[in-house]
């Protein structure tokens, strides 16, 4: 009986689509992050462009019981203002030349203004926005005097929608390596996405060409103020990282995930 389970459950799974938990940074130490990654063990390493104390593993603003990243631009003074982190993927996260994956993701700010950008890159140690691939931002425009949702689309930084603070946002990145395009998917419910969701069609990576694997996580923000209020006084945050094979626009749930690709295994760390 218990053999005849054990091959019902193989066949199971192995007709699941398992997304890879890639993070959720429940399993480190409160604190800075700095340009060593000595805090996560590497897996998350702040960028050596313009190094200031503003990246954290922090307690969820929202919940009390939770970890989360979180990530700050300490100063308007510093020259082009650009200070990042990126977190370094393994196995089955990484997107490779020729694959399409779905990334997901939850994001957090503290105020509007802001500009700040999350996605996939191809370099080993990124320092700039020329070298993210696909990637949303959240930008505080003085121009449009509005609270800015935007995707990169090729060589223009594209308006797709708004966004309000203090408020979860559940965001989808499909990408399809091969054609270097994506799409991007966003709401506030907390509910699987839908056609309903979509705000980025085929946008094509920034660096326009293939790179190759992507294979890093990358989070850049940079200086100025919207509505007279600096950057440099929000911090946004980014929880419950996954990517799943193909086109996935569920919210990944713990029971349904293999809980490894950033960095190694997370899980067996946590433990």
């Amino acid at each position: 009986m218990m053999k005849r389970m054990s091959v019902v459950m193989i066949a199971l799974l192995s007709s699941m689509s398992f997304a890879v938990m890639v993070e959720n940074f429940d399993s480190y130490s409160l604190g800075a992050i700095d340009e060593t990654g000595s805090l996560t063990g590497g897996v998350w390493v702040e960028s050596p462009v313009h190094p200031t104390a503003t990246v954290n593993i922090a307690i969820d603003p929202s919940n009390a019981g939770n970890q989360v990243i979180g990530v700050r631009n300490n100063s308007d003074t510093v020259a082009s203002g650009q200070v990042g982190v990126y977190g370094v993927l393994s196995g089955g996260s990484i997107v490779g030349a020729s694959e399409t994956k779905t990334l997901f993701t939850k994001v957090y700010t503290s105020q509007t203004a802001s500009d700040i950008s999350f996605g996939f890159c191809a370099s080993d140690v990124p320092t700039s926005w020329s070298q993210m691939n696909a990637y949303f931002s959240l930008v505080g425009s003085n121009t449009s005097g509005q609270a800015e949702f935007r995707a990169r689309n090729a060589g223009a930084n594209t308006k797709i929608g708004n966004f309000t603070a203090n408020t979860w946002m559940y965001v989808w990145l499909v990408v399809d390596n091969a054609a270097n395009t994506y799409d991007v998917y966003m709401n506030t419910t907390g509910a699987d996405a839908t056609a309903t969701d979509l705000l980025a069609d085929n946008f094509v990576f920034r660096t326009g060409a293939a790179d190759g694997d992507l294979d890093r996580l990358f989070i850049m923000c940079n200086n100025g103020s919207f509505g007279g209020v600096p950057y440099n006084t929000t911090t946004t945050y980014y929880d419950n990282i996954a990517i799943s094979d193909g086109v996935d626009l569920t919210i990944p749930e713990p029971a349904t995930m293999l809980i490894l690709g950033l960095g190694g295994l997370t899980l067996l760390r946590k433990r």
